[in-house]
C-alpha cells in the first residue's frame, strides 16, 4: 500500500483563531457548522469596516451610555498594529480620528470603537458621533503606508437599534443586520417598498408653533417590518423616467414608522431635501416610485394629488397610509411631520393621571365622557408614548356612560392593566414620576389598527400621590394641574391598594395651591426717561413670594442624608438640604441653601445684586419694604413686558440607587403665572406704576380672574380697616378683609404723637381670604382712640 503525504505549511495559531471563531459562531447561530482552514488569506494589513450603529438607543452599553458605535474587522491571518491608521466620517478630514500606538487589531478578530467623547470610559473613542440620517465612514491607512483610503462605507436613513454591517463579514455587501457587536453579522428581515404610503404634506408655511417655513411631505411604512429605502425616487413630475435624485443607498424606514422630506428645491441638498417645491395655489402632486429607471406610471409605489393649500394646515390621511383619495385637513398649526396622523377625539378626555404612587398607590389614568351619550371604547388604545400609541388596548365592550368615567390602573405583573408585565417596558408601561411623562389615547379597531383620532395629556415632574387633572380657568382655557386631592372614586384614604383600584372616577378637585406662592410681580415699573429716551428700569422688577401654610416652609429638601439599605453599596448618595426651591420661566433663580419663610411671610426676588448696598437701601426707600423682608438675587434675565410665563418650582427627594436615573432630582412644579398686559389681564400693570397683584392667595394662580392691579406693595398686601362699628355696651368692632394665612394684630393709642402703640388683641391666620372682625373693650378714660391693623402679628 502506497501512502501519499502531503505536507501544508498552516499556520497554527491562524487555526485556533478560526476554530474560536467557528464556536463564537456556533453560539451566536444555534447551528452546526463544519471546520474549514482557508489557505489563501487577504492581503496582508487588511482592515476593513464590518458593522456600524448609528442611532444606539438601548442595544450597546458603555460605562451606562449608549454610543454610536463601529466595528473593525481583521480578516487576515496576522495581527495588524493599528496605531496612526485614521477613521473619519469626513472625507476632507481624513485624520480626524488617529488610532494611538500599541493599538492592535487581532488576527481574524473584530475591533469595536465608540464614536463619542466620553474618553474616560472603557474601550476606543472617536470623539466624534455618527450621524443616524446621513454620512460616509473611511478607514484610512497610517501616513508612513501613503495614508490611503483602505475601505469605507456611505449611508442614509437608519433605524434605531439597528446595525448595518456586511455580509459575509469582511468581504459582502452592507445589509441591513439584527446588531452583533464583536460577532458574526446577521441580516435582519426587510419588507417590499410596496407598503409605502404618501401620508402627509403641507405646501405652504410660515411662522407657527412648529416654525416649519419650507414646503415639506411624509411618508409612512404601513408594514411592521423595516423596508429599504435605497434608490427609491420621489418626484413631482409626470414624464419618465423621473430625472429627480434617488434617496442614498443603504437608507431604511421603521416599521410603521415615518420620514419627513423637505421640498425646497436647493443646490445643498441633504438625503431629507428633495429637489422640487410644492404648488399651494392650484395644488400638486407627489409620486414616489422604486427607482429612476421606470417608464411606466403603473410602477408607481404611490401617487398623491392634491389641490389649493391653506397656510400653516397640513394635508394627508387620515388614518394612517389609508389607500385612495379621501384626504382631510388637520388642525391649524398643528401638523404631525415625521409622526402618525390624527384629529382630535371630541367624545372622551384624559381627566385625571397619578404617576408617583408609594404604596399602596399604582398608576392610573382617568377617562371622562363629557358628552350626552355613551361611548364605546373598545379597541381603543393607551400608551405613554406619541410615536408608538399602540401599547395597551382597552376589551372589547368598554363603555363610558354619558357623563361618566373610566379609571385604567397599572396592575404590575397582572393582567387587566397597562403594566401587565410588571417591568413598564414592551407593551406594558408605567408613567414615569421623576421627570414628567405622557398619556396618550388613540381609537382603534377589532383588527388592531389605529382608526386616525388621538388625544394626548403631559404632565410633568409628580410629588407623592399628588395627581395631576385637567381644570378649566376663568377663559374657557383647560389647563393640566396638580390636584389638591385625588378623585378616582373609592376610598380617598386606601390602606390597601385593592381599596385603591376600587374607584370608578369622579370630578376632579381643585387645583393644589401652596405652600408658597407667587403673590404679586412688578414687571414694567415706568421707565427711566433720559431726553426723549424711555429706558426699561429693570432695577424695579420684582417678585414676590409667600407663605400661606399654617406652618414655616424651608425653600430646601429637609430630608438630609440619603441613604438605601438596600443598597448599602451606595453609601450616603445625596444631601437633600443642597436642593433648594427655583424661580424658572422668563427669569431664573436658584435660593441659597437653609432659607425657611414663617408662617405669613414674604420674601422678594429682584433683579439686582442685594449685596450692593446702595441699590438695595434705594429699593426699600422706593417701596417702603419691612426690614424683616428677605431680598434675593440677582434673577437671570428679565421679566418681559409684553407678558411671560414665571414658575415656582421645588425639589422632590433624589432618585435613588435603584433607579436608571440614580442621583436626578426631581423638580415640582409649584406655581405658573403666564401673566399678559393684554385683557383680560389687567392692563393698568404695563408700566403706570401699579404691579400685579394676586386677589386670593389661596385660589389657582394661572387665571387672570385672580390678578389685579395695585400700587406696589412687596413684603406685604394691601390692607385697610372697611367699618368700625361700636355697639351698645361701648365695643368697638373693626371688619376688615384678611388674606389667607395671615394673622393681624389690631394695636391703638389715644393720641397720633410719636410715643408707642398699645397691642389690643391679635387676630388669627385663616386657611383662606375674606372677611376678619378685631374689637376692643369700651373706652372708660377721656378722649379719642385710633387703631391700626397690623402683620404679621406681634406679641402683647
Amino acid at each position: 500500500m502506497i501512502v501519499l503525504m502531503y505536507l501544508i505549511p498552516v499556520n497554527l495559531s491562524q487555526v485556533k483563531r478560526v476554530v474560536a471563531r467557528v464556536f463564537r459562531a456556533r453560539k451566536r447561530w444555534q447551528s452546526s457548522l463544519a471546520l474549514a482552514v482557508l489557505l489563501t488569506a487577504p492581503a496582508h494589513g487588511q482592515v476593513v469596516i464590518n458593522e456600524l450603529m448609528a442611532d444606539n438607543s438601548a442595544t450597546l452599553a458603555n460605562d451606562g451610555k449608549y454610543p454610536d458605535w463601529v466595528e473593525l474587522y481583521n480578516p487576515t491571518g496576522e495581527d495588524v498594529q493599528l496605531g496612526d491608521w485614521s477613521l473619519t466620517d469626513n472625507l476632507t478630514l481624513p485624520r480626524k480620528f488617529v488610532f494611538p500606538a500599541g493599538t492592535v487589531i487581532s488576527a481574524d478578530s473584530f475591533l469595536l470603537v465608540y464614536c463619542d467623547s466620553n474618553t474616560n470610559s472603557p474601550g476606543i473613542h472617536t470623539r466624534f458621533n455618527l450621524s443616524k440620517t446621513s454620512s460616509a465612514l473611511a478607514i484610512y491607512a497610517p501616513l508612513g503606508a501613503g495614508g490611503t483610503i483602505r475601505d469605507s462605507v456611505t449611508y442614509g436613513f437608519q433605524v434605531t437599534d439597528l446595525s448595518i454591517g456586511r455580509i459575509p463579514d469582511g468581504s459582502g455587501p452592507f445589509r441591513l443586520n439584527q446588531p452583533s457587536p464583536e460577532l458574526p453579522n446577521l441580516q435582519k428581515e426587510t419588507a417590499s417598498v410596496t407598503n409605502l404610503s404618501i401620508n402627509e404634506w403641507s405646501a405652504i408655511n410660515g411662522p407657527s408653533a412648529v416654525n416649519l417655513k419650507e414646503d415639506w411631505f411624509e411618508i409612512f411604512n404601513r408594514s411592521t417590518n423595516i423596508v429599504e429605502l435605497s434608490g427609491c425616487v420621489f418626484t413631482d413630475r409626470e414624464p419618465l423616467p423621473p430625472t429627480n435624485r434617488p434617496l442614498a443607498t443603504l437608507s431604511f424606514i421603521a416599521g410603521n414608522g415615518f420620514l419627513q422630506f423637505i421640498a425646497d428645491d436647493r443646490a445643498d441638498r441633504g438625503i431629507d431635501q428633495v429637489d422640487f417645491k410644492l404648488s399651494s395655489t392650484s395644488g400638486d402632486l407627489i409620486i414616489l416610485y422604486p427607482n429612476n429607471l421606470v417608464t411606466s406610471t403603473n410602477e408607481n409605489i404611490d401617487y398623491v394629488k392634491f389641490g389649493a393649500q391653506t397656510l400653516n394646515i397640513s394635508q394627508g390621511r387620515l388614518p394612517d397610509g389609508e389607500p385612495g383619495t379621501n384626504y382631510v385637513f388637520f388642525r391649524l398649526n398643528q401638523p404631525t411631520p415625521a409622526a402618525s396622523n390624527f384629529l382630535p377625539i371630541t367624545n372622551v378626555v384624559i381627566n385625571e393621571v397619578l404617576s408617583h404612587t408609594d404604596p399602596p398607590l399604582e398608576d392610573a389614568i382617568e377617562l371622562f365622557n363629557p358628552t350626552a351619550a355613551d361611548v364605546d371604547i373598545g379597541y381603543w388604545w393607551l400608551s405613554n408614548e406619541k410615536n408608538d400609541p399602540r401599547k395597551f388596548q382597552i376589551p372589547a365592550g368598554t363603555i363610558i356612560p354619558a357623563g361618566q368615567y373610566k379609571v385604567f390602573y397599572e396592575y404590575a405583573g397582572l393582567p387587566g392593566g397597562f403594566n401587565t408585565n410588571g417591568q413598564g417596558t414592551g407593551r406594558s408601561f408605567t408613567l414615569n414620576s421623576a421627570r414628567g411623562d405622557l398619556v396618550v389615547l388613540s381609537t382603534g379597531d377589532a383588527t388592531g389598527k389605529l382608526t386616525g383620532l388621538n388625544r394626548s395629556l403631559d404632565f410633568g415632574s409628580a410629588q407623592n400621590s399628588v395627581s395631576f387633572g385637567r381644570y378649566l380657568t376663568s377663559e374657557a382655557k383647560t389647563e393640566i394641574v396638580a390636584m389638591s386631592r385625588r378623585t378616582f372614586g373609592g376610598v380617598e384614604t386606601p390602606l390597601t391598594l385593592s381599596q385603591f383600584r376600587a374607584g370608578t372616577g369622579a370630578s376632579n378637585a381643585y387645583p393644589k395651591v401652596g405652600p408658597l406662592v407667587i403673590n404679586e410681580i412688578m414687571y414694567h415699573p415706568p421707565d427711566i426717561i433720559v431726553g426723549t429716551n424711555h429706558v426699561d428700569d429693570s432695577t424695579n422688577e420684582f417678585v414676590e413670594i409667600y407663605n400661606l401654610s399654617g406652618a414655616s416652609v424651608p425653600l430646601y429638601d429637609p430630608q438630609g442624608f440619603y441613604f438605601d439599605p438596600n443598597f448599602p453599596q451606595a453609601g450616603i448618595y445625596a444631601d437633600g438640604r443642597t436642593n433648594t426651591w427655583q424661580l424658572d420661566g422668563v427669569v431664573k433663580f436658584t435660593f441659597p441653601p437653609q432659607i425657611t419663610l414663617g408662617v405669613g411671610g414674604y420674601l422678594l426676588v429682584v433683579n439686582f445684586d442685594p449685596t450692593n448696598t446702595p441699590m438695595l437701601a434705594a429699593f426699600r426707600a422706593k417701596y417702603a419694604v419691612p426690614a424683616a423682608v428677605n431680598i434675593y438675587g440677582p434673577y437671570s434675565g428679565k421679566l418681559a413686558n409684553g407678558g411671560d410665563t414665571v414658575e415656582l418650582r421645588k425639589p422632590d427627594p433624589p432618585q435613588g440607587p435603584s433607579r436608571s436615573d440614580f442621583r436626578f432630582v426631581p423638580s415640582i412644579l409649584v406655581e405658573k403665572v403666564k401673566y399678559s398686559d393684554a385683557a383680560p389681564w389687567p392692563v393698568a400693570a404695563d408700566g403706570g406704576g401699579k404691579s400685579l397683584q394676586r386677589v386670593k392667595v389661596e385660589d389657582y394662580a394661572n387665571d387672570p380672574v385672580n390678578w389685579t392691579a395695585a400700587n406696589p406693595t412687596p413684603g406685604g398686601h394691601s390692607l385697610q380697616i372697611d367699618t368700625i362699628f361700636q355697639d351698645l355696651d361701648g365695643t368697638v368692632m373693626i371688619f376688615f378683609n384678611g388674606t389667607a394665612g395671615a394673622g393681624y394684630s389690631l394695636i391703638s393709642k389715644t393720641t397720633l404723637d410719636d410715643g408707642p402703640w398699645n397691642w389690643v388683641m391679635n387676630v388669627p391666620a385663616e386657611p383662606t381670604s375674606g372677611p376678619r372682625v378685631a374689637s376692643d373693650l369700651p373706652n372708660t378714660g377721656a378722649g379719642a382712640r385710633f387703631y391700626r391693623l397690623v402683620t404679621p402679628p406681634i406679641q402683647p
